[in-house]
């Protein structure tokens, strides 16, 4: 359904237009209306538009030739999921008694005893265990990193291709306006081929709904551009990276118990659960503090940008003074060559004033000599 709301100089004329009559649109139906011309044509461009915009929902990618066509896109050579490259996720260490991984596990166990085991069950059931484990995640990557992290449950997405619903979105707070998606969360029931395609696309979406939201400092500074996917079909959990280029997906088995068998011995529960997580934590506490390399990135370039105008200007300031020294330089050798020819006319002076001096020397001997002996 299209609502629109269009205001002419004689009064405001609002119609619901249903898909069929918004394709059935045209000037003159629209001008019977009573609707002036210049703000019809625009209405009608509109609407034309507005119709070529269909997003395609999550849930419509499903088949085999929409698996390819991603799996090519992202340049994985085979058209089969188990050839995506894969990812070694960072994990932290919990100790085996933290607080909140125990209250994880006994709420699990209660839902166990209340709910029953997960095979057979709908998705909503899945969600509900798999939200314990993300609080508790969640909490101890807070504790970690001090930094505010909320969990929000069916947020819809939105991009240029596909919209859709998703279980569970992890945001990190950065101020009272601006929040940034650092992981997102799927159940699914069956088929993981199927929910593949689908969390590509969600993975998709909700990297662009980040990349609109980067500012012009960020813009092209996609090695710090990646997001996080959770999936769980039924006990098992799977995990996505995506950048903009590649995805990649964690090959390790990571497998919860999710039976009555729990309550017997939970070992397996407790290892199961504590492995878990470990890595979304691992990969919580990365996103939230890649940021922080981030900033230290800019700072070092703002330094480096800094220090490049101090050296240019050194450069100048040594260029200049060599051009001095070498105009001095010049002066010096033309001083030193005057002197040296002024000296060499007075070495030659000297030599003819020698030579006159001898010759009088000689002629006052002889006039002695003459006058000794007239």
């Amino acid at each position: 359904m299209f609502v629109s709301k269009i205001n002419t100089p004689a009064s405001t004329v609002t119609s619901v237009i249903t898909t069929k009559e918004k394709n059935a649109l045209t000037l003159a139906k629209l001008r019977n209306y009573g609707m002036a011309g210049r703000p019809v044509t625009r209405f009608v461009d509109f609407a034309k538009e507005l119709s070529k915009c269909k997003l395609k929902s999550f849930l419509f990618y499903k088949l085999q030739k929409d698996l390819e066509k991603i799996l090519e896109k992202y340049k994985v050579s085979e058209n089969d999921i188990i050839c995506i490259p894969p990812f070694t996720s960072e994990t932290e260490k919990i100790d085996a008694d933290d607080k909140k991984l125990k209250y994880c596990i006994n709420e699990i166990k209660c839902k166990i005893y209340s709910l029953g085991p997960t095979t057979g069950k709908n998705e909503v059931i899945h969600c509900s265990y798999i939200k314990r484990i993300l609080y508790a995640s969640i909490f101890i990557t807070k504790r970690l990193t001090k930094k505010k992290i909320i969990l929000n449950s069916q947020l819809e997405i939105k991009s240029g291709e596909a919209t859709g619903r998703i279980d569970f979105t992890i945001k990190k707070i950065i101020d009272t306006v601006n929040e940034k998606l650092i992981a997102i969360t799927e159940g699914k029931q069956k088929d993981l081929v199927i929910g593949f395609i689908q969390n590509v696309m969600q993975l998709k979406s909700s990297y662009h709904t980040n990349t609109r939201k980067r500012k012009i400092s960020e813009a092209f500074d996609n090695k710090f551009n990646y997001l996080y996917e959770i999936v769980i079909t039924a006990s098992d959990w799977y995990f996505l990276m995506y950048t903009s280029e590649r995805i990649y997906c964690s090959k390790v088995n990571y497998h919860i118990v999710l039976t009555k068998d729990v309550f017997d011995n939970n070992r397996e529960l407790r290892q199961g659960v504590k492995k878990v997580i470990k890595v979304i934590v691992g990969l919580l506490k990365d996103r939230v503090e890649i940021d922080l390399l981030r900033q230290e990135n800019v700072r070092l370039i703002t330094e480096n940008v800094e220090f490049k105008a101090k050296y240019n200007e050194a450069k100048d300031e040594i260029t200049k003074l060599r051009a001095e020294l070498r105009n001095r330089i010049k002066e010096l050798e033309k001083a030193r060559i005057n002197t040296a020819i002024k000296n060499t006319r007075r070495d030659v002076k000297n030599v003819r004033y020698d030579t006159k001096n001898a010759k009088l020397k000689a002629k006052v001997v002889k006039l002695k000599e003459d006058f000794m002996h007239p």
